[in-house]
């Protein structure tokens, strides 16, 4: 047996360390009696129209809730989630319970009935659209604040899309920054638990992280410190970036005329869409949020399925499904979430849980540019489309392969 041999000297110490440590936990104690309870009247609402110029002296920062931050690991269900653009998630009884993210492009006070799903809420940023501008408008404000308060530890996400000129955010990094810092300490203010995520960009190529890139600096030039986030979001669709074609667009801000040109045929190429999921991890940990988890909030067919011919159908259940197994076991030791066994991504939203399909290409009251591929159901007869009993047969296998 070995034995442990005391020094004189040592012995001499051990008197004045166990003082102060009766010392130090005196202290404490006094002080975690002393904090006075958190104040849940949120603070009037500040609406600048203008970016401020230098450091504002009474601004509050929050650091990121690390512990709400990782509630990992999530179960299968958990992670998988869908966009609705149409209607609403009790139109489709059928899918209840086999999903567990769900997001419709707003914030609600009261939240949807989808079971035990959660409900993303979302805080829309370009101006004059949606009649929605966190900053110009503060009853759109106050009331997210009063929705956070109602809900706690809800997921919100400022912006969708928030870099891309057509139809979206349509904002400049600098613009974002702004907005990002007044949700963000808004909502922090109303609801200390909520978990704030950026806005995801169409997709996370060189141009978009660039646009990030210039969001991170002018939060740090303006408030002084590393923008904090609970989570962050990315899109991941491959979409062409061409000045004034269709596409992903140029990001607002940016000087440039083109970047990716993937063809609509990409749309399911699994070489791309883990490129970028690599890419985008490998950003987060280069400017320090490796830790944080990550939600692809948008990804799918934007295109028609009518465009993949005969095939379409098959076509996009091969890579929903392909897409899904890789998101489910992808992992990075280097750059993957650490506290969810590396994995690149957490959670995901699919795109969409509705839309009109091209059975509509000839309804005058549908607009064409609204008939989207890989959505599950008709919005308006609220029946199935192929891929929507596709995913209701793909849930169990998934389950069965990665555990509940």
């Amino acid at each position: 047996m070995r034995q442990t041999v005391m020094h004189s000297q040592d012995r001499r110490r051990l008197p004045v360390w166990g003082i102060l440590c009766v010392l130090l936990i005196a202290v404490f104690a006094t002080a975690a009696f002393s904090i006075e309870p958190y104040a849940e009247t949120p603070a009037e609402i500040a609406t600048p129209t203008v970016a401020p110029t230098a450091v504002a002296s009474s601004y509050v920062t929050f650091l990121p809730l690390l512990m709400r931050n990782h509630q990992h690991p999530y179960t299968v269900l958990e992670r998988m989630g869908f966009c609705a653009a149409y209607g609403a998630a009790s139109d489709y009884p059928a899918l209840g319970g086999l999903y567990g993210l769900y997001a419709d492009y707003s914030y609600r006070m009261t939240l949807p009935d989808i079971g035990d799903a959660e409900y993303v809420q979302m805080i829309m940023v370009r101006e004059s659209i949606y009649g929605a501008d966190p900053l110009g408008d503060p009853t759109y404000l106050s009331q997210a604040q009063a929705a956070a308060a109602a809900n706690p530890g809800s997921l919100w996400i400022i912006g969708n899309e928030p870099e891309c000129p057509y139809g979206q955010g349509a904002r400049t990094p600098e613009q974002y920054a702004v907005i990002y810092h007044t949700c963000y300490t808004e909502l922090k203010e109303a609801d200390l638990t909520a978990r704030v995520a950026v806005g995801g960009v169409v997709e996370p190529t060189a141009l978009r992280l660039e646009w990030l890139d210039r969001v991170l600096a002018e939060y740090e030039r303006l408030y002084g410190v590393a923008m904090p986030v609970d989570v962050w979001t990315v899109h991941n669709q491959i979409l062409q970036e061409v000045e004034g074609q269709s596409g992903a667009g140029i990001p607002v801000g940016l000087d440039a005329e083109q970047g990716e040109t993937y063809q609509w045929w990409n749309q399911d190429d699994m070489d791309i869409f883990e490129n970028h999921m690599l890419t985008f991890r490998q950003w987060m940990a280069d400017n320090g949020y490796r830790e944080c988890e990550l939600i692809v909030s948008e990804f799918g067919f934007l295109n028609p399925q009518e465009w993949f011919g005969a095939e379409g159908e098959a076509i996009m259940a091969d890579f929903m499904e392909t897409s899904y197994r890789y998101m489910l076991s992808a992992t990075d030791a280097a750059i993957g979430c650490p506290t969810d066994g590396n994995l690149l991504v957490q959670r995901w939203l699919w795109y969409s849980m509705a839309h009109p399909g091209e059975d509509y290409r000839d309804d005058p009251n549908v607009d064409d540019s609204e008939i989207f591929g890989g959505a599950l159901y008709d919005p308006f007869t609220h029946l199935s489309y192929p891929l929507g009993q596709f995913y209701i047969d793909m849930v169990p296998r998934l389950i069965a392969e990665f555990g509940s």
